[in-house]
């Protein structure tokens, strides 16, 4: 399957100004600022403003390939891109836009994605049309900073992957084996303790001291 051609792609360009600062804007395919995404990028410093342009340049890219418009897209096809960019998607859905050398996000990556595209969705409806049921599912919680005259909220991210439950790290056997040897644990006491934690899934969550014996 192809991907977009680099004439036909969102880009971002280093722009600097009068001054000496710079900042990173996302340009269209015509090399005309792209003026909606400038109204979200230009609330953040430089090095988060970089991160953010090339986050939301990718999602324009795939928005335009797929035929994607702020009216049409849901946020089911919001989740399918996170799933995309994440190499979670469940089969083929939609035109590739990614280039070949381009490797998945990993979890902190697809969380800047994630913010910058709720960021431009929820900027965006404030002054042009956008499907109605996407902003209510981006706004529907009731933390974070506000965009625009709506007065909307930006908290959780229903965009952003979900991060694993932490494992417990259970002991090795050979450890508890060794607890137990003649002359580690010196009291009655210290052997009830080890064999009631035992007993009930020990675990290592950190250092704990038990009659001098660390666990």
């Amino acid at each position: 399957m192809g991907w977009v051609l680099d004439g036909d792609r969102f880009t971002v360009r280093k722009v600097r100004h009068q001054g000496g600062s710079l900042s990173y804007w996302v340009f269209t395919p015509d090399a005309e600022v792209h003026r909606p995404s400038l109204n979200v990028l230009k609330r953040y410093g430089t090095s988060s403003q970089q991160t953010y342009a090339y986050g939301l340049a990718d999602h324009l890219n795939w928005a335009r390939v797929n035929g994607k418009t702020p009216e049409t897209v849901t946020l089911e096809d919001l989740q399918r891109y996170m799933n995309g960019v994440t190499d979670q998607a469940d089969g083929v859905y939609g035109i590739a836009w990614r280039k070949p050398q381009q490797t998945p996000l990993g979890a902190s990556a697809a969380g800047n994605v994630a913010t910058v595209v709720k960021a431009y969705y929820l900027t965006l409806s404030t002054s042009q049309p956008v499907n109605p049921d996407l902003v209510e599912a981006l706004a529907a919680d009731g933390g974070g900073g506000r965009f625009g005259r709506s007065r909307r909220t930006v908290g959780s991210n229903p965009l952003a992957p979900r991060r694993s439950a932490r494992r417990p790290r259970f002991l090795p056997d050979e450890v508890v084996e060794a607890l137990f040897q003649p002359g580690v644990l010196t009291t009655a006491r210290d052997v009830m303790i080890v064999t009631w934690l035992h007993d009930g899934g020990l675990f290592s969550g950190g250092p704990a001291l038990c009659g001098g014996v660390v666990l």
